[in-house]
């Protein structure tokens, strides 16, 4: 069994309480995956979500793992076709924690340069490795016969991922990571009124 409200700004929020073991599961879904790439910036959904903890709020990307590595916890993101997604599992003395470290990540990503770059370069090597995988060509392939030009049947290329700056990661931010219609799953031993 599960509790659920949905807040006045739109978030959907479940929760699945098990006082089995005193940890809780945090997953923050935001309809803005992949499919919400730009043409020509294919793989900027990706980014989005690679730089989240890697500074937010008043925290750099190394305090924000120290924080959560300290309380015992992980923090991760990441983006498929369809969604964005932020998760983080804490033990439920550091829920607080997790949700400051999540509403950061999401309301104030500060999108260091240095960490921008490193992320560039990070995708374009591992690119450039998948392209030599005949089954991620074959993938590419299939995708791009069936889907066309929809959003499904695009990949990123080596020009999009470099044609990606600072200001696309913002714009996407600001415009895609609202919580209207995003999905909020707490799982563990915490209660809806918490």
């Amino acid at each position: 069994p599960f509790a659920q409200e949905v807040l006045p700004n739109g978030l959907r929020i479940l929760v699945v309480q098990s006082k089995k073991q005193p940890i809780v599961s945090l997953t923050l879904a935001f309809s803005s995956g992949l499919i919400h790439d730009p043409a020509g910036k294919d793989g900027l959904a990706g980014m989005v979500a690679g730089l989240l903890t890697k500074g937010a709020g008043t925290r750099t990307a190394k305090q924000v793992s120290e924080a959560i590595e300290g309380a015992g916890g992980s923090l991760s993101t990441d983006a498929d076709s369809d969604f964005l997604i932020i998760t983080s599992t804490v033990l439920k003395p550091s829920l607080p924690l997790a949700f400051e470290l999540m509403g950061d990540a999401v309301l104030r990503p500060t999108f260091p340069a240095s960490e921008v770059e490193l992320l560039r370069t990070q995708t374009l090597s591992a690119l450039q490795v998948a392209l030599t995988q005949p089954e991620v060509i074959a993938d590419r392939a299939f995708r791009r016969a069936l889907y066309g030009q929809h959003p499904y049947g695009r990949s990123p290329t080596s020009s999009g991922i470099q044609a990606i700056s600072r200001a696309d990661l913002v714009a996407f931010q600001q415009t895609r990571l609202r919580p209207s219609g995003a999905l909020l799953v707490l799982a563990g031993d915490v209660t809806l009124a918490e």
